[in-house]
């Protein structure tokens, strides 16, 4: 077998090993993952939407039961379950921690090198080339592999800790809000009932002022304090908006879809209840159920695996593999490590 020959058998046998390996190393790509339509058109969401009535569902309404015509937190949570776009990027990274985890967990992949060499100034009669393939397989020592897996699982237990805490913010808010959109529907009724009563008595006064039964001065305060009633009802119908409308931000929905719904009293009425927490042993609680502290543990958990992981790179790796070598018509294995 000339050099020729040999080259073209040596190089058709590296491309067949290389096809096989990437073959064995190529894993099948996962679904497509669903991409968020962007033209979505946001004046179509409304209370019937199906994944809505999955959410409240969920969240303990009766199966098929329609959405009242009144807010309650848990259509405003449910909605915001929904809609909201901050649900969709705590997915995302919760997904992403999920693959790091799958990445940990995988072994290196092997290296195949391939190298022909002519020698420019080979010996009469020697064959002048140098063809030498190897393949390589990396280990990993001093247990890197499972401190990779360990700080993977940790930083996914303190993604999933952050997307749970950002449910819980959202039922926070959105109970936050509705209470603030009846206190201040509250307000704007009392305002509207103040301003009817000094519409009523500036009315009564100016007859009484024309009958001369009382002075001008009397009328003309009258007047004032109706033309200040007034400014209290529209600052209270302002703020009445003001809350109807972070109601739609936290639902991520129309303005009209909140403003066809009636807001009721329940926060006022656990307002009356008269019912007081204890505040030492809510603050107890707390320190062990708030998800965001158990989140930042998790994360303490992922950066002393991620310590320990740089302390064992003290210890150096090991390649493994075969090889073979042609050189100058002479056929050679080797073995490197």
């Amino acid at each position: 077998m000339n050099p020729g020959q040999v080259l073209r058998a040596a190089c058709a046998g590296g491309v067949a090993v290389l096809a096989a390996w990437i073959a064995g190393c190529t894993s099948v790509p996962p679904a497509t993952a669903p991409v968020l339509d962007a033209t979505h058109d946001f004046a179509s969401r409304t209370w019937a939407d199906e994944g809505l009535q999955a959410n409240l569902a969920a969240l303990g309404a009766a199966s098929g039961s329609p959405v009242t015509s009144e807010l309650t937190a848990r259509t405003v949570l449910a909605a915001a379950l929904t809609f909201n776009p901050q649900l969709a990027i705590e997915n995302a990274r919760l997904e992403t921690a999920r693959a790091v985890v799958s990445q940990a967990r995988e072994h290196p992949n092997p290296a195949l090198s391939f190298a022909p060499e002519r020698v420019l100034d080979a010996a009469m009669g020697a064959s002048p080339w140098v063809l030498a393939a190897s393949l390589v397989w990396p280990l990993r020592t001093a247990g890197k592999r499972d401190l990779a897996i360990e700080q993977a699982l940790a930083t996914e237990d303190s993604t999933l800790l952050a997307a749970a805490s950002a449910v819980w913010d959202l039922r926070a808010r959105a109970r936050a809000s509705l209470c603030a959109a009846e206190i201040a529907q509250a307000h704007e009724r009392n305002a509207r009932d103040e301003l009817a009563l000094r519409e009523d008595l500036v009315a009564r006064l100016d007859k009484q002022a024309a009958a001369g039964i009382i002075s001008r001065y009397e009328a003309a305060r009258s007047h004032l304090e109706r033309i200040a009633a007034l400014e209290r009802f529209n600052q209270a119908h302002a703020e009445l908006s003001s809350a109807r409308h972070d109601l739609a931000a936290i639902a991520a929905m129309p303005i009209e879809q909140i403003q066809g719904q009636t807001i009721g009293s329940s926060c006022l009425d656990a307002g009356s209840s008269g019912l007081t927490p204890e505040i030492a042993a809510m603050s107890d609680e707390a320190i062990g159920a708030r998800l965001e502290v158990r989140a930042k543990l998790a994360e303490f958990r992922a950066a002393d695996a991620a310590w320990r992981l740089e302390v064992a790179k003290r210890t150096p790796d090991l390649a493994l593999g075969p090889g073979y070598t042609y050189d100058q018509g002479d056929h050679k294995i080797t073995f490197s490590l």
